[in-house]
Parts: structure tokens; sequence; C-alpha cells
């Protein structure tokens, strides 16, 4: 198959989609999400006014294991996080452990993060006085089951729209927060109880209990790490991210810790429990501060629980694709290219702790879980350094070895502590762990573990480079479509390039995409390649594997230069109502001229219409027409809409030109009332419409937003011509003729 792609001239390329500013997103959102709207009172009760002690401690051994993190990501700029740094480093049971914990520590935080957007929403009815016709506690459960129902179904489809969700879900989040801290410090202007500071509680277990018990809410730049290989710059850009990240929720949670300290005191919030958040916020902004503060607390337990699913579901496809786990974790769906299998077993896993065990054995088992793979990480960079000082680093820690041995020490402590809290969190710590050391020396330490063949592009042929190049994108077939775009390009004798992407969902690497994932894709570009040399143009032709196909063919637009970009219309599924779809996307902000077709075009037409535009597209979709009508040999009707029903001097015009061209042409005038009704009985006459968009025969008045509905309700082959990029005036005849 490599051959063929060499002779055929494919070219398959693995796009980076993530920006600096996504990836911190995704790690803030990782990590301000739950835990303080369900722990903080909790904490301070244990820790009192030392919980700023606490805080400041998880940033410093934050930061050491994040530093750790930021020198691996830059050697491994792969998917994987720990999982990844570990087997790359460490012995086969540790690599084996490292992501069975990790699949399990992420699995345990989103059981917690589930149960946090479930109590919000009881907590939502009970403020508010809306009755519960069951159990509050059952009615809960049924919120766990339904939230992840509606989760695993989302990574079940794949949307390529998880990342700017996940930045929405993030700022709305924490612009609630800042609201509150501000609140806050003008409280503190008003009434400033400062000696609700003191005294400074400095019980070292205390606030090593507190710790733990918070640092599920520190562990999210975790999942920078898991995306590596689809960050932009990674060697710049991850340390740079998981740094920023950690230090945006340090300071957030720091601020609001001490404007609840200060403005309500330790005791008071102590015995609020889990409601000491939301108490404080209605404390600070009365009777609105409920109803804000848990909108907080579900955007961002909804944020969190976004983010960090996809890595427990990565973790588990990552392991059956090389054989650690069965291989069917690393099935993926034909249609959307999703792990459906890892999707659902992982959830069923989230489902029942979630489920059946009490919250506190949940907080503090995926605490423990994190701290134990991170313990396992920072061995792996102290070995890495011996092992392999040749490699790059495009970020070494300072201070080496003793940043890493610290953070060993540290992680070790605090997991230690944890047991006075929970010892069951323990249990269920030691037990996952015991599970997979049988699963380990009893099947998987057996197995070789496999590399799978990563899609890799053969030498791209050299095209002579033109000044005009035509992008048809495909999503499937549509020979018609290459048919056409191979004519257009044919007669201005332009560069034809063909594309497609494999859209993978944000819970897989496109990376992780081999060519036995990609045959169907490359089959059929192969198919489209043979439509464009029966007419006459050898085109290149491009796969792309990428989250996001809309901004993958912006990128291709941009760099390659594409003057025309030819879409074709589809009709509408579930799918691409609820997310939009590509062709909107592009429509609204399209990055070039562009040609729309629909619907499907006999193999023989001796007839073509177009219907004149006055404004921007008009010169452009006569120009079209014409072409078309040579390379076909075909006849050309063209419709005026005239004020008064006469043939304008710019119409005859075109027909002039189009008879000079050697076409057989005649111009219709119709007057310019009931022009859409218009549009719509010519469209089912005719063999092939050419026409601009609709909005330019309305002057005006019909928002292009629409346009693509309107064009979806055409009848017979349809091509849309819209003018994007407005070019000086020239001499018709000498475009035409030359």
């Amino acid at each position: 198959m490599v051959d063929s792609m060499e002779q055929n001239n494919l070219v398959i390329k693995l796009r980076r989609d993530f920006r600096f500013w996504d990836v911190v997103f995704i790690g803030v959102g990782a990590m301000t999400g739950a835990t303080i709207y369900l722990m903080a009172g909790q904490t301070i009760s244990i820790a009192g006014t030392g919980i700023l002690l606490a805080i400041l401690f998880n940033y410093i051994i934050t930061m050491l294991t994040g530093m750790t993190y930021a020198e691996l990501s830059t050697i491994y700029p792969e998917a994987g996080g720990g999982y990844l740094f570990i087997e790359e480093t460490l012995p086969k049971p540790f690599g084996f452990m490292s992501g069975w914990m990790s699949w399990f520590s992420h699995s345990i935080a989103d059981a917690f993060y589930t149960v946090v957007f479930a109590t919000g929403i009881v907590w939502l009815l009970q403020i508010y006085s809306v009755s519960i016709p069951i159990s509050p506690d059952l009615f809960k459960k049924l919120i766990i089951v339904a939230l992840l129902a509606i989760i695993l179904l989302i990574n079940y489809w794949g949307t390529s729209t998880t990342g700017k969700w996940q930045t929405y879900l993030t700022t709305a989040q924490i612009s609630i927060l800042v609201i509150f801290i501000v609140a806050g410090f003008i409280g503190i202007i008003y009434h400033p109880n400062f000696k609700n500071l003191l005294p400074l509680n400095l019980n070292i277990t205390n606030i090593a209990l507190a710790m733990g018990l918070l640092f599920v809410g520190f562990e999210g730049y975790e999942i920078i790490a898991q995306s590596s290989e689809e960050i932009e710059n990674p060697e710049k850009n991850i340390p740079r991210a998981i740094f920023m990240s950690i230090a945006i929720v340090t300071i957030i949670y720091a601020l609001l810790f001490l404007v609840m300290l200060i403005n309500s005191g330790p005791n008071i919030l102590g015995e609020r429990g889990e409601f000491a958040v939301i108490w404080f916020g209605n404390q600070m902004i009365p009777y609105y501060g409920y109803g804000l503060m848990i909108m907080a607390m579900l955007i961002g337990s909804g944020a969190t629980l976004n983010a960090t699913v996809f890595s427990s579901i990565r973790v588990s496809f990552a392991m059956g694709r090389n054989g650690s786990l069965p291989k069917l974790f690393s099935h993926l769906h034909k249609k959307h290219n999703t792990p459906y299998i890892a999707t659902l077993i992982s959830g069923i896993i989230i489902g029942a702790m979630a489920l059946f065990l009490p919250l506190d054995t949940i907080v503090a088992g995926a605490s423990i879980m994190f701290l134990l793979l991170f313990t396992l990480v920072n061995i792996a960079v102290i070995v890495n350094r011996y092992q392999n000082p040749q490699l790059k680093r495009g970020y070494s820690i300072p201070l080496f070895p003793l940043v890493p041995i610290l953070a060993i020490m540290t992680n070790l402590f605090v997991a230690a502590v944890l047991w006075y809290f929970s010892p069951e969190a323990w249990f269920v710590a030691i037990a996952w762990i015991e599970v997979g050391l049988l699963i380990y020396y009893f099947w998987a330490g057996k197995k070789e573990i496999e590399k799978p063949s990563r899609i890799v592009s053969p030498t791209k042929l050299k095209i002579e480079k033109k000044e005009y190049n035509i992008l048809v994108p495909l999503s499937q077939e549509f020979p018609n479509s290459v048919k056409i775009a191979t004519l257009i390009a044919r007669r201005m004798d332009a560069n034809l390039h063909l594309f497609s992407a494999i859209e993978v969902p944000i819970n897989i690497s496109p990376q992780s995409i081999t060519y036995s994932d990609s045959l169907d894709k490359i089959k059929m570009m192969e198919r489209m390649e043979k439509v464009a040399k029966k007419y006459g143009k050898t085109p290149e032709v491009t796969i792309t594997v990428a989250h996001d196909t809309f901004r993958a063919i912006i990128d291709e637009v941009n760099e390659n230069g594409i003057n025309i970009l030819f879409m074709t219309w589809r009709p509408k599924n579930v799918r691409r109502i609820i997310f939009g779809s590509t062709l909107e996307k592009v429509y609204k902000n399209p990055p070039c001229d562009m040609l729309i077709f629909r619907n499907h075009l006999e193999e023989n037409i001796n007839k073509i219409s177009l219907i004149l535009s006055k404004r921007k597209s008009g010169e452009f979709s006569f120009q079209i027409a014409s072409y078309l009508a040579k390379e076909l040999n075909c006849s050309l009707i063209i419709y005026e809409f005239t004020y008064d029903g006469n043939i304008s001097i710019k119409g005859d015009q075109y027909l002039k030109l189009s008879r000079e061209m050697g076409i057989e042409a005649e111009i219709i005038p119709m007057k310019s009332n009931g022009i859409m009704g218009k549009i719509f009985n010519i469209s089912k006459e005719s063999k092939l419409l050419i026409m601009a968009p609709p909005s330019e025969y309305m002057d005006g008045r019909l928002p292009p937003s629409t346009e693509p509905r309107i064009i979806g309700r055409l009848n017979g082959p349809v091509l849309i011509v819209r003018k994007v990029i407005t070019e000086k005036e020239q001499d018709l005849s000498g475009m035409y003729h030359g």
C-alpha cells in the first residue's frame, strides 16, 4: 500500500490541534472543577487556618512533579503522560502498573466529579424548594447514571468541540469564582476580621491530611502531558502550560480560602462541612449567591469530568493497542473512530465507584493513586537522566536530582498520612494494584508489547507550481464533485488538491491511528484520484488525521495557497445538527473563494443553467459556468432578474462573451419579484444550475447564515459560486479568452 501511495502522490499528515491557551485551559479545567466545592469545609475543619499552608505546600510539591513532567514531555512528546514516561524508562512491570494505576486514578477522579455534579443538582433543587418525589440519595444516584450516560454517549459519538467547550466552561467557572473573591475582599474592606486568621494552625499532620484531600484538585496537569503529541511546539508550550495552569489554580484556591477565612472564620466554615463554599457564596451575595456558586460547581465539575474522562479512556485504549490489556480495548468504531469498548468499560468502572463508594473514600483514593503514580514518574526521570544523558531536553529540571527526590519524599508522605483519614481508600488502592499485578504476571507480562505501525507518509511527488490552486475536501466518495472540480482546474490550468480528514475524537490521539484504521479512507481517496486522472488532472492527495476537520481544512488552504475551495453539501444527520456541519463552519468564515456542489450529476448533460448576480459573485459565477460549458460541450441558458423583465446591458455583455467563446447561449430575463420561488423552479428544471449565494439575489435581505439551509432545499444538481477574495476590475474579454 505504501508503494501505491507513492505512485498516486498521497500524503498523510498528523495534525497538532492544541495551541498554548487551549492546553492551559484543559489543565486549569481539570484542576479547579470540583474539589474545592465539596472538600473546602472538611479540610478547614481538619487544618483550620493551616489550610492556607496546605495550599502553599500543595503548590510546591505539585511544581516539583510538574517540573518532572515538563522535562519528560519534551523528551517524549507523545500521548500517554506518566504511563509513557515510566514505560520508556523503568522495567516492564512498572510500565504496565503505571498504566494500570493511571487508568484507575483518572477513573476514580471521574467518579468524584460525577458525585460533585449530582450533589450540586440536588442542592439547587432543595435550596429553591423544588420538590423531589424520591429520596435525595436515590435521586442523586439517578443523576449520576444519567450524567455518565450523556458523557459516554458524547465520547461514543466523538466530537472535535471538546477543546472549545473546555475553554468556555473553564472561563465561565473562573469568572464566577472571581466574582465571589472580589465580593469577599469588599466584605473585608467593610468588616476586616483579620483575627479570624489567628491562631495559625501549624499541626503538620493536620496540614498534610488537608493537603492529601485537596491534592486531587492539583493533579490536572497530567492531562497536558497526555496530550503532548497534539500540542503545537511541544518543547516550548508544554512546560509553560504546566507551570501556568498550576499557578492559576493555586492563586484561585488561595484567594478563595483567604476571603472565606477572614469573612467567616474557620469554625463556622468547618461546621458547614460539604456545604461551606455554597453557604459562603450566599453570605457574600445574598439569595443569588446560592444559585451562582452552585452554577460554578456544576460548570466546574462538568468541565473537569469532560477533561478527565477522555484521559481514562485514552490510557485504557493505549494499553489495549500495545497488548497490555485485551485487544478489544483498542477497537475503534468504524463510523465514529471512537474507542467504544474502552469507553464503555471505563464508564462502568466510573459508575460503580460513584454509586457504591463513600465520598471520603473516593476523594482519598484518587489522591493516593495519583501520588503513587507521580512517585513512579519522579523515579523515572532520575533513571532517564543517568541512562539517556544524550537525549534532547526542551526543558531541564533545575537542582537535579534534588527536585525529583524531594517530590518522591513529599508524595509518599502525603499519601501515607491519608491512611489516618480513610483506611478504606488505601484498601481500594491496594486491591486495584494487586489485581494489576495478577494480570501482569499471569497474562500481560508473558506477552510481547506491540508497537503499532504508525502512519508514515511516503515521499511526495513534485507537481509544478501554478498560480491557481483548487482544494476539494471529501468526507466520502463524491465522484461528481471531483469531476466538476477537475474540469474547472483543467480549464484554469490550476493545481488540483484532493483532501480528506480522518477526524478522531478528543479521547484518542491522532498518532494512535494506524494504516489499518485508515485503509478505507486511503482506498476511497485512491478511487477519487482515478476520477481526476480520467478527466485530465493529476491531483495532489492529502489525508490529515485531526480532531477538527474544519481547522484541518483552513490550515490546508493556508499552507497550499488555495484560491478556490470546492465543497460538497450533505444532508444533515443528528450529529451534524447538534455539533454543526463542517460546511456551515467554513461557509460562515470562508478563507477563500468557494464552490458548493449538491446532488448527483447525469453522465451526459447538454445544458447548463446560470442565474446571474449583480453582486460580487456574478462575474465569478459566469466564469465557472462558461468553463464547464466549454469542457462539457453543452449549451448555456442565462437567467437574469431585472426590475422591468428586460435584458440589462451586463446581461447582454455576458451573452456576447459566451457566443464569442463558441458556447451556444441564450438569455432569459425575468422580473425581480418572487425571486426565491423562481430560483426553486429553475433548480427543478435544470440539468446543472450554477448560481451565486442566495443572499446576492435578495439585495442583502437574506442572512448568510441561512444560506446552507436554502442550498439544501434546492432541487437537482446545483453549484453555488461564492466570491470572497475581491480582485481589481479587469477586462472581461481578457479573462475569458486568455
